[in-house]
């Protein structure tokens, strides 16, 4: 009896330790499961991340298509203003009055903006100069609005004063067909004269 009651005791023993064993592998299991559900997760964060990392680089060319823009606009941009520049540079040169010859025109151009400078002799002892800027257009007409006169006289071949007789004058030049003619609209100093450049 004593050995019947051992091996009962012995059987359930085991049964028991076989009953926790399992839970110790069902465990495992669910331990498993866990770290697969969590690995899963990881790799989808993961896809995640690649998905943002992602997005900076269509930023990127974004500011590349912008750089490329505005690398196009600054070209543009420098055409145009060579463009001018050349216009204005066609118009380069000294022109004489036609009628008698005391007037002569000198024109130069830089950075696309001409200067202007108009020299008068109204007698061997006084000279009129007017001096002004501005932008011919695509018809070879340039306006201003900021021309300057000043009256020299010369009391000797060495010696003379120069007073400015005004400033911010207005008035535009016009060369076509290699004619200039003058619209002073402060004296109309040059009404129906030509000039020609030499």
């Amino acid at each position: 009896m004593k050995k019947k009651a051992f091996a009962v005791l012995m059987i359930s023993a085991l049964t028991i330790s076989m009953v926790a064993c399992g839970k110790k592998d069902s465990s495992k299991e669910t331990n498993k499961e866990a770290t697969t559900v969590e690995t899963n997760d990881l790799n989808e964060t993961s896809e995640d991340t690649t998905k943002e990392t992602v997005a900076p680089t269509e930023t990127e060319s974004e500011t590349e298509k912008v750089t490329e823009t505005e690398s196009v606009t600054e070209t543009e941009t420098e055409t145009e203003t060579e463009d001018t520049n050349e216009k204005g540079s066609d118009y380069d040169g000294t022109y004489i009055e036609t009628s008698v010859g005391r007037g002569t025109i000198s024109i130069e151009t830089t950075g696309g903006v001409s200067t202007v400078e108009i020299s008068w002799a109204s007698s061997v002892f006084e000279v009129n100069t007017w001096t002004f800027t501005g932008t011919f257009d695509e018809n070879g007409t340039l306006k201003y609005d900021d021309c300057k006169k000043d009256i020299t006289i010369y009391t000797s071949e060495t010696e003379y004063t120069s007073n400015n007789d005004y400033s911010n004058g207005e008035g535009s030049i016009t060369i076509k067909d290699g004619v200039l003619t003058w619209d002073d609209e402060e004296e109309n100093t040059a009404a129906d004269t030509t000039f020609e450049e030499i």
